[in-house]
């Protein structure tokens, strides 16, 4: 009885154990071949919520080879975590310091083709770029300014602000929900009143991972390397943002295009709110230095244009950018204007622009940037 009831356990375990290899190597397979949208290999290593003003950032002095189905690049950080080359912190030529997300860091793409650095080689002027991903809105850019970027001489602040997160990055409400596990700055309040709030301290432990000891060492191994568990937390993450943000929204939503929200159209006034306070303290910070926004377009952006009309986000932003003294920029009109390319500037198996979107919206960034270099330059005169 003992010997049959063994030989059964023995038996149901090698199934497990099998079953649990066909669908990790499955799951490898399908990320390769892109039918589904999983990084190949894990992010943890780069980044962490490691800063304890602004959270997420990239670890100094690292290098990290990014791969999806339809791109594999490299990123290298320099000695104060920045997706850039080593800077000095004093100089004598104008320089621009770059805050964002995703957009403006280049994820998705090798260091030479994001925008900030085709900005640098076309206008001969140092682009510092100080943006991040994974999860980076207006506070932390706001924080990053204050806190590192301001510390390297500059002339000009240049902004990429994303409709299509920024809000949500921002909004305490849907942090709670959306990211509860993530350690990250708030701020908190309505009506223009704001007190910052850093939320998840218990989770301020970037590098927990690194301190596991004994038996704890190979559960965390496979919590950041098996492909099972990161398609399990993509789907829960994928799963409350949906419930928390989409859903909400959507419902709200009139017109829709297919059931597909944009933010350049489906923000309310409490988003509102919140970006003009960030974005004023950010001019506030810069002290007389000229400050470029630009705001950017998603794929469900333009699909959204061609269904709903001009939307409403630009108009309110040109608003803002003459009551807070700031240059905006849209462009949502650079991309809108070749429809029949829309699929080559976004990434077939993930949302970011490609090469070729940064290289298209160049030549109407790059002079703007310039006429901010000579402002700034005219304005120490």
């Amino acid at each position: 009885m003992l010997k049959s009831a063994l030989k059964n356990a023995a038996l149901c375990l090698t199934a497990a154990v099998v079953s649990a290899l066909v669908l990790e190597f499955g799951l490898r397979l399908a990320a390769r071949q892109g039918w589904i949208e999983i990084d190949i290999n894990p992010l943890s290593g780069f980044w962490a919520d490691s800063n304890p003003d602004w959270g997420v950032w990239h670890r100094p002095n690292a290098t990290f080879t990014h791969e999806k189905s339809c791109f594999r690049v490299n990123y290298a950080s320099n000695s104060y975590g920045a997706l850039d080359k080593e800077r000095s912190r004093d100089a004598t030529a104008p320089r621009v310091v770059v805050l964002g997300d995703s957009m403006m860091e280049g994820m998705t793409l090798e260091t030479p083709t994001r925008l900030s650095n085709l900005l640098e080689q076309a206008t001969g002027i140092e682009h510092l770029n100080f943006a991040t991903s994974q999860t980076f809105g207006p506070v932390q850019y706001l924080l990053v300014y204050e806190k590192l970027a301001k510390q390297f001489a500059h002339d000009v602040v240049l902004v990429g602000f994303l409709p299509e997160n920024d809000f949500t990055d921002s909004n305490w409400e849907i942090g709670q929900k959306a990211f509860y596990n993530r350690y990250r700055p708030y701020f908190v309040g309505g009506n223009g009143h704001y007190e910052l709030v850093h939320f998840n301290k218990a989770y301020f432990d970037g590098e927990r991972r690194e301190k596991g000891e004994g038996l704890e060492r190979p559960f965390l191994y496979l919590w950041d390397n098996s492909m099972t568990l990161r398609a399990m937390r993509r789907a829960w993450a994928i799963r409350q943002f949906r419930t928390v943000v989409d859903d909400q929204v959507v419902q709200a939503a009139e017109p829709l295009t297919k059931g597909i929200r944009s933010f350049y159209y489906d923000y309310d006034a409490k988003d509102q709110d919140i970006t003009r306070y960030t974005l004023a303290k950010l001019v506030q910070a810069a002290e007389g230095r000229p400050v470029v926004i630009l705001t950017i377009p998603m794929q469900r952006d333009l699909l959204n244009l061609k269904d709903r009309g001009t939307p409403p986000l630009p108009a309110w932003f040109a608003t803002m950018s003459r009551e807070l003294g700031f240059t905006y920029l849209d462009l949502m009109p650079v991309l809108a204007a070749h429809p029949e390319q829309w699929d080559d500037y976004y990434h077939r198996c993930d949302h970011h622009w490609t090469a070729k979107a940064n290289a298209l919206v160049l030549p109407v960034v790059a002079p703007v940037i310039e006429q901010a270099i000579a402002k700034a330059h005219a304005a120490r005169q």
